[in-house]
């Protein structure tokens, strides 16, 4: 048997699902266990080795999901309730008729859980029925689909979301803290909401508006999806919030890797616009004294040299 468990997110549900499947049919033994028969009346009760299974009524030509014959047909439907060891209850309809060309035909009903067969006899007298069962140790073939609704799990998300924020600005409050760090956004979603971005998002601002409010400082930590052909971009609109943005991403200069550092914005002043190279050494951050020049499309990733470049500096 295998697995193949997957889930599905929707706006007020969550929706899991997985198949089960035999497999290697070679390797599954040929299948010598008999039908044992029991006469039973409606209502009484009958042993397996594994549980017991009731008579609950025996239906004359029956007309329902499984079975469609007329009144003027000659079936008849045992419905049987089967109860398992481990206290699960199924149902099984075996069926017997005769045709148009007046010969008797068996209907068997499976139980693939307990791995059971069952088949309608016949008619042993005026009350009684004969009800075979079969007990099978051979894998049955079968392909089964189960899926698992998880209705208004989006509150279950938001609330979780809502005490995990108001724990940090609880946290940041009763330490006095004047700096926060998140690093980074992407890890915190995961960590709360990995499928419920506008929730998380949502309550990332309320909490950025509240804490910056009373005085905190929030550093927070982006990655970006890096790429050497296109711009790049970034899943979280939280740039209207934030008062400083500096850019770091690797470049490739002369067939070497390196690293380059940019101030994107500040707010409420000017700021420079040049693109400075950065190193991290056993000291720390070092910045270049002197700007990149020389080169284009250094914000790309793969520069190249401008009409009036300039060598640089190792």
């Amino acid at each position: 048997m295998s697995s193949n468990p997957d889930t599905k997110s929707y706006l007020g549900k969550d929706v899991f699902t997985y198949i089960s499947y035999t497999v290697n049919k070679e390797s599954i033994p040929e299948d010598t266990a008999q039908f044992r028969i029991t006469e039973m009346k409606v209502g009484d009760t009958g042993y397996y080795s594994k549980g017991m299974f009731i008579l609950d009524k025996v239906v004359s030509n029956p007309d329902n999901g499984k079975y469609h014959f007329k009144p003027t047909d000659k079936a008849l439907m045992a419905s049987i309730s089967i109860i398992h060891k481990d206290s699960m209850r199924y149902s099984a309809f075996p069926l017997v008729y005769v045709d148009d060309y007046n010969y008797f035909n068996q209907v068997d009903d499976t139980v693939y859980a307990p791995n059971l067969y069952v088949r309608f006899m016949g008619v042993a007298d005026s009350v009684r029925v004969k009800i075979a069962i079969k007990e099978s140790d051979r894998i049955t073939e079968y392909v089964t689909l189960k899926a698992y609704i998880f209705p208004q799990i989006n509150l279950v998300w938001l609330g979780i979301i809502i005490m995990a924020i108001g724990m940090v600005m609880s946290a940041v409050q009763r330490v006095g803290a004047k700096r926060l760090v998140i690093d980074s956004l992407a890890g915190f979603e995961r960590a709360l909401a990995p499928d419920f971005r506008e929730d998380f998002e949502e309550s990332l601002y309320r909490m950025f508006v509240s804490l910056t409010g009373h005085g905190v400082t929030i550093l927070s930590t982006l990655m970006l999806e890096e790429s050497f052909v296109k711009p790049p971009a970034s899943n979280y609109a939280i740039s209207f919030l934030t008062d400083d943005i500096i850019r770091l991403r690797y470049v490739e200069i002369d067939g070497q890797l390196r690293k380059i550092l940019m101030v994107v914005k500040m707010r409420g002043g000017q700021h420079s616009k040049e693109i400075r190279e950065y190193d991290i050494t056993h000291k720390g951050i070092e910045l270049s004294n002197t700007p990149l020049k020389g080169y284009k499309g250094l914000t790309t990733g793969v520069p190249g040299r401008s009409s009036h470049s300039e060598p640089l500096a190792p």
